[in-house]
């Protein structure tokens, strides 16, 4: 996974130009992020759900819960919100992510949108794209990468 996510990075560093906002007379500055995250479906007390930061202004690591908004075809709209295990804040994402199952996995992709936070997480706004893959047992892994325009 960590091979992954470096190469995740490597691949979206073209990318980060288009999050960037025009020069103004306000303070403004990308922080790029890439965040890992891990959930184990098959629990029986219910989804285990942890990231870690690999790159950028969020906490090292902690939890999150997913809430699924929609469902159409094979979109999924789904609210994240990440609690950080430091205690620093929370922050939320709306990913919606196209998923593709072949065999015992599913894979997903799409763009991610950065919803606010709290304590150390007020950023002004941000975007990225999250994928990742889950398996018939109910492992699963993801990437989230970015940037944050923070003021």
């Amino acid at each position: 996974m960590k091979r992954a996510a470096v190469l995740a990075l490597a691949a979206a560093v073209p990318l980060m130009s288009s999050f960037v906002a025009p020069a103004s007379a306000s303070a403004r500055t990308l922080a790029p992020f890439l965040i890992k995250e891990s959930a184990d479906f098959s629990s029986p007390t219910g989804p285990v759900e942890t990231f870690q930061t690999a790159v950028g202004p969020f906490c090292g690591s902690g939890t999150f819960q997913d809430t699924v908004d929609s469902i159409v075809g094979s979109e999924v709209t789904i609210t994240s919100m990440y609690t950080c295990a430091d205690h620093s804040g929370t922050f939320s994402f709306r990913k919606t992510e196209d998923y593709t199952v072949r065999g015992d996995t599913a894979t997903y992709h799409g763009p991610v949108t950065f919803l606010g936070g709290t304590g150390a997480y007020a950023f002004h706004s941000g975007q990225g794209v999250g994928f990742g893959q889950q398996n018939a047992a109910g492992i699963g892994s993801g990437v989230i990468l970015g940037g944050l325009t923070t003021s």
